[in-house]
């Protein structure tokens, strides 16, 4: 059974962008006990429908979905990724699962409101796409998952 991570984004797909690297990284560092679904291309602040569609794909799969990362950004919408957190924190479904907002983009926006908006952290990322660096090492200790980076990093050890 697969522990999947849901990553919200606006960017077509491709090698190039943060969350396909961000998905390389999660299944790298946590030795593929944990995967990415990705949602890419979509416009963030409607993608909830989309997101009920994936978790109900991993949970016929029999895995299980602890996580949703988003794009706090959306072209021309710089808070879409607040809409849809307060989405999924009102829809049955998805409410209990653990949300992590992710940005590139210096905006005017309270770190705090998301937070009590219910995100359980706010991740600062790359502005282009490439390697995602420290910010998978981020993203996995917002969600409070512990990875194996082989190094004497700060970020939390896999108990092998």
């Amino acid at each position: 059974m697969k522990k999947v991570i849901i990553i919200v984004d606006d960017m077509p797909p491709s090698e190039a962008t943060v969350a396909y690297w961000l998905g390389y990284e999660i299944d790298d560092l946590t030795n593929g006990e944990y995967s990415a679904e990705l949602l890419e291309g979509v416009i963030i602040a409607n993608a909830l429908p989309l997101i009920r569609q994936l978790a109900d794909k991993v949970r016929i799969r029999k895995d299980t979905v602890v996580g949703i990362l988003i794009d706090l950004a959306d072209k021309g919408v710089p808070l879409a990724g607040a809409t849809l957190l307060d989405a999924i924190k009102k829809d049955p479904e998805l409410q209990n699962i653990p949300v992590v907002v992710y940005t590139s983009r210096f905006m005017d926006f309270k770190k705090a409101d998301l937070l009590e908006g219910g995100a359980v952290a706010v991740v600062k990322r790359k502005a282009t796409g490439g390697k995602a660096g420290d910010v998978g090492k981020q993203v996995l200790d917002a969600f409070k998952i512990s990875y194996d980076d082989g190094t004497n990093s700060t970020g939390p050890k896999k108990v092998v």
